[in-house]
């Protein structure tokens, strides 16, 4: 076993200012990950071709209309734009039933 912190885990950068992630498994055809958010950043509008459940676990998250606090979920349909913004720093379980994500235009 080895026990460890999510702060200590590396996370790696996305293409978009203050966000990583770190894979925690990789499935065919989804996977699961954390995301790291700073404060204020962003993630602009897009959408997956299957559904992808957000849960916050540290922090507050925007998700286009609605507001994420640590223990909450939210469970987007596939095929379904949404923006990202962190209000404060963020930790986030992010499962994606497929591989895949496109911005919206």
């Amino acid at each position: 076993m080895h026990k460890r912190t999510l702060a200590s885990l590396h996370y790696e950068n996305m293409p978009y200012d203050g966000v990583r992630f770190h894979i925690l498994k990789r499935e065919t055809p989804g996977h699961t990950a954390l995301l790291k958010l700073d404060a204020g950043s962003r993630q602009p509008a897009r959408f997956h071709p299957g559904w992808v459940k957000l849960m916050v676990l540290s922090g507050e998250l925007k998700v286009d209309d609605q507001t994420l606090q640590p223990h909450e979920m939210l469970i987007i349909p596939a095929n379904t734009a949404y923006t990202v913004q962190a209000i404060t720093e963020v930790i986030c379980l992010a499962i994606s039933e497929l591989d895949g994500a496109e911005l919206a235009r």
